[in-house]
């Protein structure tokens, strides 16, 4: 855990697996029942029970879509 590697032009610090709608929010590197990868961002919303999970540049997914994730990385800022 704690390895930094890059996918898709973006920085990754890897974390121990855990269930997307279980994680902080943020942006995350998922990985789906088939083991496909796809970046995500997960948000808390006020007076929402629960997270609200999208694939980065695209819609809201579903909770049964979200349920099936799981996250594997967090996206890492890098100084310029």
């Amino acid at each position: 855990m704690g390895a930094s590697f890059d996918h898709d032009g973006q920085a990754w610090e890897r974390v121990a697996d855990t269930r997307a709608l279980a994680a902080a929010p943020g942006d995350w590197l998922a990985q789906d029942a088939a083991g496909a990868l796809l970046a995500i961002q997960i948000r808390r919303m006020p007076g929402m029970d629960g997270s609200k999970i999208r694939k980065v540049g695209g819609s809201w997914l579903e909770p049964t879509q979200a349920a099936s994730l799981k996250v594997i990385a967090r996206r890492v800022t890098v100084a310029a």
